[in-house]
């Protein structure tokens, strides 16, 4: 099945009834809702989480009808303006971060609220919220210095012989002064250099630049 958020607030889900590799169904999930940018599945319990304008709300279908009728407004008023809360995915188990088993939790990317101006202490960010968290105080920051980290992927990655689950984000860089567009490999609490510093060069005086900058990007363009 595929999940699909429209800037008019809806929300279709496809089905390919039949197996063919073909969607072939689709109706109409949820409706009404303010721009939804990031569509999470939870095969655990079959609720869909959404992300965007500063909410992170888990939705379920209580009667089994294909509509949501239930609105958990989990997060609610995160700073936003040029970029807000987009991509949302789940953990591998293990955790790759903290090793933790069976620990469930979404990750996500809340972008600057300026184009040179990170805004609260959550802007320029990758986070993570456990599945059964509450508020903004159950929120935890993975990484810092990321302007619009739109995409976020986990990644099989080979190192020392054995493979291991590595986190990605892409981030847009700003228009105006030819900045480049950046794939960054997260690392935990690490700096990737918004607002003082873009692409894979920090250059800038040691007086102006973040001392915690240390994050360099796994590629940019």
């Amino acid at each position: 099945d595929m999940l699909v958020s429209l800037q008019t607030g809806r929300i279709w889900w496809y089905s390919d009834s039949d197996g063919d590799g073909v969607y072939d169904e689709r109706h109409l999930y949820a409706t009404g809702l303010p721009e939804v940018v990031g569509l999470l599945y939870d095969a655990a319990d079959g609720a869909v989480w959404l992300g965007g304008r500063g909410q992170l709300v888990r939705t379920f279908d209580d009667d089994q009808n294909g509509v949501a009728d239930s609105y958990d407004v989990r997060i609610d008023g995160l700073p936003w303006g040029r970029h807000q809360n987009n991509t949302l995915v789940w953990n591998p188990d293990p955790d790759p971060f903290t090793g933790e088993r069976g620990a469930h939790w979404i990750y996500f990317g809340l972008g600057s609220t300026e184009d040179l101006d990170v805004g609260g202490p959550y802007n320029a960010a990758i986070l993570r919220f456990p599945r059964d968290g509450q508020g903004q105080d159950a929120l935890e920051i993975v990484s810092k210095g990321n302007r619009n980290p739109y995409a976020l992927v986990w990644g099989a990655v080979p190192v020392n012989g054995e493979t291991t689950w590595q986190l990605f984000a892409s981030e847009n860089g700003p228009d105006f002064n030819d900045a480049p567009d950046e794939v960054n490999h997260i690392r935990w609490h690490h700096h990737y250099g918004f607002p003082t510093n873009f692409g894979a060069t920090f250059e800038l005086p040691a007086d102006t630049a973040p001392a915690e900058i240390d994050g360099w990007p796994y590629s940019g363009a």
